[in-house]
């Protein structure tokens, strides 16, 4: 379980800062949002006058043990804003925010920290889970509640990101689940300036920023694209409710005879038993499918669309 840093403020800005500044990389450095929002711009002064300052985060987000820090601010707009507003007096350069996804709707309180000054928004932080529990002994893995990241919030985090990016016009930092080049397209597709990684890189070295990096840029060559720009939340205008989806006209799963491989995994996952095999490939059977899409999802070779 890890808590607070076991670091000092002076030890950070005087010596840890200094090895990462070494390297030539650009310091975005994080900050608490304690319980008093004065506190946490004394904390921003204190780290500011080390001149190794690029960019400020508010982390309003964490799971902490204090009920008054972290994401237990982040999950009300008007303590946030507060944060903001005082941080934002004394910060000379620019300073963000990394809000929870542990709320409902992330949109107001993202609204509350532009409204304040914020220059930038970071979407997201864990989820607050547990852990489980050895089945052999009965004790749980941790007697608490935790944060959960890695692949399986991706969903989660996409979904704040969507709906923060159509409401607010700063650029916004994507964090959660990235395992490849194809998440850091999907994120910036849906409006992200910016992706991190952290859990993939805790769990196979950091090799793997080498190859998503140079996956990434084969991709773009690949596809004849010089900027991000020309991509970046290109898959919003066809974004819509589920309101709106059950209005539209119902689509059916067909299969391509060409590119089939008679694998048989759209048959097997078909719940509506919509599947059938015919010479020598799967059809799909005429008034069985309900139009649910899982069938494309597990096909390996893209051979099933609706329309």
């Amino acid at each position: 379980l890890e808590l607070f840093t076991d670091k000092t403020r002076e030890q950070w800005a005087q010596e840890e800062f200094a090895i990462a500044k070494s390297g030539g990389a650009t310091m975005h450095i994080s900050v608490m949002a304690m319980p008093e929002p004065e506190e946490t711009a004394e904390i921003v002064k204190t780290l500011q006058d080390s001149g190794m300052v690029d960019l400020f985060e508010l982390n309003a987000s964490c799971p902490m043990p204090s009920a008054s820090a972290g994401m237990h601010i982040g999950k009300d707009w008007e303590l946030v804003a507060a944060q903001v507003k005082a941080c934002k007096a004394v910060s000379k350069v620019p300073f963000t925010v990394k809000l929870t996804p542990n709320v409902a709707d992330m949109v107001p309180i993202a609204k509350a920290c532009v409204g304040e000054g914020a220059d930038g928004i970071t979407i997201s932080n864990t989820i607050k889970s547990f852990a489980g529990v050895d089945i052999e002994t009965g004790i749980p893995y941790l007697r608490a509640f935790g944060g959960y990241s890695g692949a399986a919030i991706k969903p989660i985090v996409m979904r704040h990101l969507i709906e923060v990016a159509k409401a607010v016009d700063v650029p916004i930092s994507a964090v959660g689940g990235v395992t490849s080049y194809k998440d850091i397209v999907e994120y910036i597709m849906i409006g992200a300036s910016t992706v991190q990684i952290c859990t993939e890189v805790m769990l196979n070295g950091y090799g793997v920023i080498t190859k998503i990096l140079k996956d990434l840029d084969g991709w773009m060559d690949a596809k004849g694209y010089r900027s991000f720009d020309e991509i970046r939340g290109i898959a919003l205008g066809r974004l819509t409710t589920v309101e709106q989806l059950a209005t539209e006209e119902p689509k059916f799963s067909h299969i391509d005879a060409d590119r089939c491989t008679n694998c048989g995994k759209c048959q097997k996952s078909c719940f509506y038993r919509a599947i059938g095999e015919g010479d020598g490939v799967r059809r799909v059977l005429d008034g069985e499918c309900d139009g649910c899409g899982l069938c494309a999802q597990v096909c390996p070779v893209g051979a099933i669309s609706l329309y």
